[in-house]
């Protein structure tokens, strides 16, 4: 149980309470009427060194800390180019909006990003992904500006 003298009618903290003493969670606030002889010498010391914010060897902390195991990198965030990485954020943007400008902001972004040889491999597998029918329009579509044969000049 603990003491409602923190709040009386005026809100204020009783006279004698000892809530400046460093304390577990776990214990409570006491209360000395009258004498202020409070024996700091007989505390849980213990208690004191296992509190939150105690520095500890690293074994020990590792346990208290989080039991759960640490989490791991991937190899992307690991390994891959910064300009590599930033294509791909780009290319989850442009999926995620799926609007025109989303596709021709990709476009900048491939263009800056990547080198001419890696745009080639993304197309080439980008059409071979596609049916016959589908690459054949999206390749004239993309060279010429229609979708079906080469445009007349």
């Amino acid at each position: 149980m603990q003491s409602n003298a923190f709040f009386n009618k005026n809100k204020a903290v009783g006279s004698n309470s000892y809530q400046d003493i460093g304390r577990t969670p776990s214990e409570r606030d006491t209360r000395s009427f009258g004498s202020t002889s409070h024996n700091l010498t007989k505390e849980n010391t213990g208690a004191a060194a296992t509190a939150p914010g105690v520095n500890q060897d690293k074994k020990t902390a590792s346990f208290r800390r989080n039991k759960s195991p640490k989490r791991v990198k991937s190899a992307m965030s690991l390994y891959a180019k910064d300009r590599h990485k930033k294509v791909a954020k780009g290319l989850g943007f442009a999926l995620t909006l799926g609007t025109e400008s989303a596709w021709h902001g990709l476009t900048v972004i491939l263009i800056a990003r990547l080198s001419e040889a890696e745009r080639v491999s993304l197309a080439f597998v980008t059409l071979n992904s596609l049916s016959e029918k589908h690459a054949y329009m999206t390749a004239s579509a993309a060279l010429f500006g229609t979708l079906y044969g080469e445009a007349a000049e």
